[in-house]
């Protein structure tokens, strides 16, 4: 059940990460306190729900395992408990009133106790830290109570579990430690690769998947091999702030598909005539009253909801050089200034032997074993520019700089 909800596109199908699963459900056979430990994007939450929907969808369709592992459905309380002080998790008394106000993790508790037809999974996710965690000490161990300042003493059932989802256990104390199971991800087995099929399978818009090819062509010339932009940052560039691969991809992803204005999914029609014959009556009104400023508003709200036609060829020069400017202000950007050249010389070089999807328009980059097109020249009036002082404009499908100097008198 684990590799089926695994393999569904947004989560890619991996040995490593289904081990990570079952070790996670061993602990909690075990276990009412849990903590799973791991860096950013090492796939920690991804863990618990793939598990989640696993244990749900086995509730639902298959009985035999229902009665074999004796599941139960189950439910999940997200708690962040950095993101408020301790009396607001706790609970305290009301300094006007006198009266006792519950924190949120002592109602959340209380609540989910209550729930004995489900397990309840209350997952709290932030840094483990003194100032929290050891008032839940006589949580985690056999007692298993919750004392509160109030006098009260809540007292989860069997079927509540608390899981920790955090960075490290740094500043955590072995009394804390010593009470839950572990589980250890690490971001190795997940690879910045397993992030690229899972947005190209499930995140990818209908607008773009026509040309899954280009895109296919510019993630293998840019990121892999040993000349990829990966190994080019941890090998030649330096980054003040560490930084994963995951999250590089993931900031890549983000900035690419934000600068696709022209794939953007919208329900306007291509056909005008259809839209102004909605706002034929209000613009014969209009003219009727010698109305222009209202006309001049008809008309604007009409265009909004009229899509222009671009070609197949001007979406693939956006998709290539907004990849590169992407890769500019994601990998690019996380560097120091001295790495700068490098990373710029590096591009520079990728794109000499890339072989583009449009035709080259009349330029030859010095020592380029292929022509390049007007779309993927960056800054070639001078051998002194570099990929970072220039953007690409995509009304006049060329890059641009993003100061442009005055003309002096």
């Amino acid at each position: 059940m684990i590799e089926t909800h695994e393999g569904t596109g947004a989560v890619q199908l991996h040995k490593e990460f289904t081990k990570k699963c079952i070790q996670l459900y061993d602990t909690l056979s075990v276990r009412h306190g849990i903590m799973i430990v791991g860096e950013s994007c090492s796939g920690k939450t991804t863990c618990f729900k793939v598990l989640n929907r696993a244990i749900n969808d086995a509730c639902m369709h298959k009985e035999d395992m229902v009665e074999q592992y004796d599941l139960k459905p189950t439910t999940i309380t997200n708690i962040f408990p950095k993101s408020q002080t301790t009396t607001q998790l706790y609970g305290d008394y009301d300094p006007l009133t006198l009266e006792w106000c519950d924190g949120v993790l002592a109602n959340s508790l209380r609540g989910v106790s209550a729930n004995v037809d489900k397990w309840n999974w209350l997952i709290l996710d932030g840094p483990v830290d003194t100032h929290w965690i050891e008032n839940m000490n006589t949580v985690l161990d056999d007692n298993k109570k919750l004392c509160l300042n109030s006098g009260e003493i809540i007292e989860p059932g069997e079927s509540v579990k608390m899981i920790f989802e955090v960075h490290d256990l740094a500043v955590a104390s072995p009394a804390t430690v010593s009470r839950c199971g572990m589980v250890y991800l690490e971001p190795d087995p997940v690879g910045w690769r397993n992030v690229i099929k899972s947005w190209m399978q499930s995140q990818l818009k209908e607008t773009m998947v026509p040309f899954r090819r280009t895109l296919t062509s510019m993630f293998q010339h840019f990121m892999t091999g040993e000349d990829g932009v990966f190994d080019m940052l941890r090998g030649k560039c330096v980054t003040p702030q560490p930084v994963t691969d995951i999250s590089l991809m993931n900031s890549f992803l983000s900035l690419y598909v934000s600068s696709l204005e022209i794939f953007k999914e919208t329900k306007a029609t291509d056909d005008a005539d259809v839209v102004m014959k909605k706002h034929k009556r209000n613009i014969t009104l209009a003219l009727k009253r010698k109305q222009k400023p209202k006309l001049n508003s008809i008309i604007g709200v009409a265009r909004n909801y009229i899509m222009p036609k671009v070609d197949d060829k001007d979406k693939v020069v956006q998709l290539e050089a907004h990849f590169l400017f992407a890769l500019t202000w994601s990998f690019g950007a996380c560097i120091d200034e001295a790495s700068k050249p490098i990373f710029d010389t590096w591009l520079r070089d990728k794109l000499a032997d890339y072989k583009s999807h449009i035709p080259a328009q009349k330029f030859h980059a010095p020592g380029a074993k292929v022509e390049v097109p007007l779309h993927l020249q960056i800054g070639v009036e001078s051998s002194m520019s570099v990929v970072f002082e220039y953007y690409f404009n995509p009304k006049h499908y060329q890059w641009e700089k993003w100061v442009i100097k005055p003309i002096s008198a």
